[in-house]
């Protein structure tokens, strides 16, 4: 890449200084930001506060976990088997688009758990799920007409190692997808 850096100063006087950079390393994909503000983001900084602003704090369902040094900033450790909750509010409800999106990192290859579980408060099923198995990745969502879509994807490259990686669930309304570092999966 080639990173140009322009100084303008208050009188309009301007300098240009280039740099040819290399990006290399596990992470060259990062997420990108959304454009609207987020219903709830969590970012681990030793608490599980929404800083969403929306007051949608996170609680640790049964001992209190650690946090590890993550992509960009910190990461929970649920290698205890420890998962968070968050309570079931109105704006968690049904949703006409969704956008998940989360890094994630096995300690062991054959690591398996839920990345993200939303349980429904009526029937105590599902309503959204993301999960990791030692072989594939999941998800699934259902919607308040009953409407399921359900995708898995086994490609090794993605699930069976110990790196990072940005896994995304998205929903326009009508169809569900998924995506691994930046790539959308069938």
């Amino acid at each position: 890449y080639t990173v140009t850096l322009t100084v303008t100063d208050t009188e309009g006087n301007s300098n240009a200084i280039q740099q040819d950079i290399t990006v290399s390393g596990e992470y060259t994909k990062l997420a990108p930001r959304p454009a609207v503000a987020p219903l709830l983001e969590l970012k681990f900084e030793d608490n599980l506060i929404d800083s969403s602003g929306n007051n949608l704090n996170g609680i640790w369902q049964t001992n209190v976990g650690s946090y590890v040094a993550g992509i960009e900033g910190k990461a929970l450790d649920l290698t205890t088997g420890n998962s968070i909750r968050i309570d079931n509010t109105a704006s968690l409800g049904e949703l006409d688009q969704l956008t998940i999106s989360l890094w994630f990192k096995k300690e062991d290859s054959t690591d398996t758990g839920y990345l993200l579980r939303k349980i429904d408060s009526n029937s105590g099923a599902s309503a959204i799920d993301m999960r990791v198995r030692s072989s594939y990745f999941g998800a699934q969502l259902f919607t308040s007409s009953g409407r399921g879509h359900c995708h898995t994807y086994s490609e090794s490259q993605y699930v069976n190692n110990t790196l990072w990686h940005h896994y995304a669930l998205t929903y326009d309304g009508q169809t569900m997808r998924i995506y691994i570092d930046g790539t959308e999966i069938t």
